[in-house]
């Protein structure tokens, strides 16, 4: 879907939803100065022992080099993903890529996220 992150209006987020119980994996950078979606993504996977319910993907905004907003973004996004989707906030695991020290938007974001959930159970 488009969630307004790339200018162009192209597809630019994406969610995929995983059996109950879905074991996960994932490689992690190892700079010092990993994104925001990468720190979260790495500790819900470490925290729920590795299982993920849902999966949000994101192109067009790296969500890299933005600080404590950008944490707080990521976050806010999991946890709307988390409730949409009855599983806990570790389940979610998070992808984003593109333009590095730019937000994504939020509220674009989070308009988003509820529409297609019926259609991933």
């Amino acid at each position: 879907m488009s969630a307004g992150i790339k200018s162009n209006g192209a597809p630019d987020l994406a969610m995929l939803r995983m059996d109950d119980g879905a074991v996960a994996a994932a490689m992690f950078t190892t700079n010092l100065f990993a994104a925001a979606p990468v720190q979260i993504s790495r500790d819900h996977l470490h925290n729920s022992r590795g299982h993920a319910n849902v999966l949000i993907l994101n192109s067009g905004c790296a969500n890299a080099a933005t600080g404590p907003h950008g944490y707080a973004d990521a976050q806010t996004i999991g946890d709307l993903v988390a409730q949409e989707c009855g599983c806990a906030p570790d389940a979610v695991l998070m992808n984003s890529t593109g333009i590095i020290g730019k937000r994504l938007p939020l509220a674009n974001i989070a308009k988003c996220i509820a529409p297609p959930v019926p259609k991933l159970r």
